[in-house]
This record gives structure tokens, C-alpha cells and sequence, in this order.
């Protein structure tokens, strides 16, 4: 079971360039893990576009790796159950949980940093 107040983001497995961000979405609301302890909260309206694209994409593939009865664990999430061409994009987790994979300068730019136009590029 998840205890939300020790979701945080991690490096991802493929790339250091890219973190693997937990997000829990409820009543209209989406609870972005920037850092332990540390939840930035968007509505519909608020929500950066670099997470609205992904989130597209990641409820277009429709896709989820526990469909109800079984609860996932803080591991579950970090773990991309939607193949490899979502890598750089997220993956859902059920109804309520999904990952973003974000650059590093997104992830910055959510934990208070200036969003940089100069992004960096990351051989991976």
C-alpha cells in the first residue's frame, strides 16, 4: 500500500538525464511528487503542458498495471509496465496513480527552479 507521504522522484533506469516523478491524481486535483515530502498540486487549469502531454499519451495507450483488487506498492510505481516506447514519457499505475518520466530541468522547474530554454541534451 502507498503511503504518499514518501513518494519522491528518482533517477530513471535508462537515462540520468530523466527522473521518474510519482503523481496521484483525486477529485480533480493532481499531487506531483517533486521531492520527499514536497507535493505540488494542479487542477485541470494549472497543470504544465509538458505534464498534459504526456499524460495524453500515457491514457491513450489505456493501459494500467492493476485494474482493482490488488493495491500497488511505492516499488509498482517505479516499475514501467508500458513498454519500452513509454520510457521517456509515463506509465499508469490504476485509477488514481501514474509515473512521469520529466527531464531534469522540468523537475527543477516544479521544485521552484527557473525553467531553462537552453535544454540539455542526454545521450541515452
Amino acid at each position: 500500500m502507498l503511503n504518499n507521504l514518501e513518494l519522491a522522484p528518482i533517477v530513471a533506469q535508462h537515462c540520468w538525464g530523466f527522473y521518474r516523478v510519482p503523481m496521484w491524481k483525486n477529485d480533480g486535483k493532481y499531487f506531483v511528487y517533486v521531492r520527499e515530502f514536497i507535493v505540488r498540486i494542479y487542477d485541470d487549469d494549472t497543470l504544465p503542458d509538458f505534464i498534459k502531454m504526456r499524460l495524453s499519451m500515457i491514457l491513450a495507450l489505456d493501459r494500467k498495471f492493476s485494474n482493482g483488487g490488488y493495491k500497488p506498492t511505492q516499488l509498482d510505481l517505479f516499475i514501467n509496465h508500458a513498454g519500452k516506447e513509454f520510457e521517456e514519457i509515463g506509465w499508469q499505475i490504476d485509477d488514481e496513480y501514474f509515473t512521469l518520466v520529466l527531464k531534469t530541468e522540468e523537475l527543477a522547474s516544479l521544485q521552484g527552479e527557473p525553467l531553462n530554454k537552453e535544454s540539455s541534451v542526454y545521450e541515452c
